[in-house]
């Protein structure tokens, strides 16, 4: 009976596994169309439980369902739809400070760019290309934003930049850097949360802003030393500033990031350093398969030997 048992409790377990990603992945496409609508269109309830679907799947799942649709639909007369997953890339992707930058996105932003068609928001395909691109992309980010592309790529973390390209107020205290080419990847999250560190720790000024008086603390006051460090890993993966940190009353911050970097290894072209490859939901689906394959062996075989006897 167990011989039996065990079988079924597998390929059930695989169908289920099979049906929660299919639903998952039908959520993320569901989402293009429903978020991207306005609450008299649909209600806000919908809307809202609708984001909080999608906030819970999986990064990866819904990187690989948008790189699906930008693949079925770039070149098409559906513009609107390739806007909308190039704003997924940049937010996803993008405005996560531990990222690698997938390069299959990238590679569509930069596809854009070089299209230069006005039918594409190309502010947020630039945006992008800074947040997580690299030297490749200096010859084709716009203008505006090539200067602090360059410091990314020298080696410097950029905080005269907003992620976001509709902010264009420099003076509203808001600060959201940037790390280098250098700490792209997990690393680049402890840049992030050091310089917000020394911020959060700079004097709190009172100026008049657009007429009204808001808390303001001067970028200037960071050291020059912090925008030019990088975080690495040791042996035994633990982060390592080549900067004293306590020099500044700062410490290094206790995280738990997404993907553990290799301790060893050179420095890839682009200059990534201890860098592992994105990780690829694709790549994991063998497992069921194979999974689903045993099972049906182990089938047969059972199915034969009792025919035998």
């Amino acid at each position: 009976m167990k011989k039996v048992v065990l079988p079924m409790v597998v390929m059930t377990a695989l169908c289920a596994h099979s049906a929660t990603l299919e639903e998952a992945r039908r959520k993320v496409r569901d989402s293009l169309e429903g978020l991207g609508e306005y609450h008299s269109v649909i209600s806000y309830e919908r809307w809202a439980k609708m984001k909080k679907d999608l906030d819970s799947l999986d990064q990866d799942v819904k990187m690989s369902v948008y790189l699906e649709i930008m693949k079925e639909k770039f070149g098409g007369p559906d513009t609107d739809t390739v806007n909308r997953v190039m704003g997924r890339f940049r937010g996803l992707d993008g405005l996560d400070a531990a990222s690698y930058g997938n390069q299959d996105a990238l590679d569509w932003a930069r596809k854009m760019v070089r299209s230069g068609e006005q039918r594409f928001t190309l502010e947020v395909a630039n945006a992008y290309l800074l947040l997580k691109g690299d030297a490749r992309d200096l010859a084709i980010i716009s203008p505006d934003l090539r200067d602090h592309l360059a410091k990314r790529v020298a080696g410097t973390n950029v905080i005269d930049y907003y992620p976001d390209p509709f902010e264009v107020n420099e003076e509203s205290g808001w600060f959201d850097p940037v790390p280098s080419v250098t700490n792209t990847g997990p690393q680049g999250l402890y840049v992030y949360k050091i310089l917000r560190q020394c911020w959060d720790n700079l004097e709190v000024e009172t100026r008049m802003i657009n007429g009204y008086p808001r808390p303001f603390q001067d970028r200037s006051k960071i050291p020059a030393e912090l925008l030019t460090m990088v975080v690495s890993f040791d042996a035994g993966g633990n982060p390592v500033c080549n900067v004293d940190l306590a020099k500044y009353g700062l410490t290094m911050p206790a995280l738990d990031v997404p993907v553990k970097p290799q301790a060893e290894g050179g420095t890839p072209e682009g200059g990534l350093q201890h860098s592992v490859p994105p990780r690829d939901p694709g790549s994991r689906l063998w497992i069921p398969a194979a999974l689903a394959a045993l099972t049906l062996l182990i089938g047969v075989l059972y199915a034969r030997r009792n025919k035998l006897k």
